[in-house]
């Protein structure tokens, strides 16, 4: 699957990566076009269109709050798309980091338990949400499943860690990955 360039002023889908590429802990590599991550899909334009031909009908999961997805619909046709599934995770995790606003940075022990606790809410609150998300990626293992939250980093990257271990993706590579999004 091959991802198209931004030939003109208009830009396809923020932040879209496949997480295809990378070795896994038993020296084989995650095969490409299986796994999309991204921000939401909310424009429509030539750019888009191409990138989402190339996928050739991917399922893709939103897992924006059910607010967020009210407010910026995704703007895919249904007929270039195999299905979508709107697995809701609230934004909850920016309440906490908003609190940083308040520390000073030279505090960075606080700092550092501020995003634990935000990143554990993720795992602890959603549970019943990331069982539903690998349900989805097991049954349809020769489907392309992309998935996106608002901006495609943290609940979007937070998912796309979880993939990556499954398949032993060593630690660094995971870190690095999800790093490429800050």
């Amino acid at each position: 699957h091959r991802m198209s360039g931004n030939n003109s002023s208009e830009i396809g889908i923020n932040n879209l990566r496949d997480l295809g590429g990378k070795k896994t802990s038993e020296n084989k590599t995650l095969k490409k076009g299986l796994f999309l991550r991204s921000a939401a899909p909310t424009e429509w334009n030539d750019n888009v269109k191409n990138q989402i031909v190339a996928l050739e009908k991917p399922i893709i999961i939103d897992l924006r709050g059910v607010q967020e997805e009210k407010n910026n619909p995704s703007r895919i046709p249904e007929e270039y798309l195999r299905r979508t599934v709107h697995l809701p995770i609230e934004p909850k995790v920016t309440e906490l980091l908003r609190g940083l606003n308040e520390i000073d940075k030279s505090e960075t022990t606080k700092i550092d338990k501020i995003f634990q606790k935000a990143y554990r809410r993720y795992t602890i609150e959603n549970i019943q949400t990331f069982e539903a998300f690998f349900k989805i990626l097991f049954d349809n293992p020769d489907s392309t499943v992309m998935f996106h939250c608002t901006a495609g980093k943290d609940r979007t990257g937070f998912a796309s860690a979880l993939i990556l271990s499954l398949f032993g993706v060593e630690k660094k590579i995971i870190i690095d990955d999800y790093l490429v999004s800050n």
